[in-house]
């Protein structure tokens, strides 16, 4: 099954790590 591919805009780093790793840990694929 393919993943739903999350593009993330976000100007600050850390919200923007913090962000990714949620979203992978549900199984996104985040770009």
């Amino acid at each position: 099954m393919l993943k739903t591919r999350v593009l993330i805009v976000e100007d600050e780093n850390i919200v923007a790590a913090d962000i990714r790793d949620r979203l992978e840990h549900l199984g996104y694929d985040v770009v």
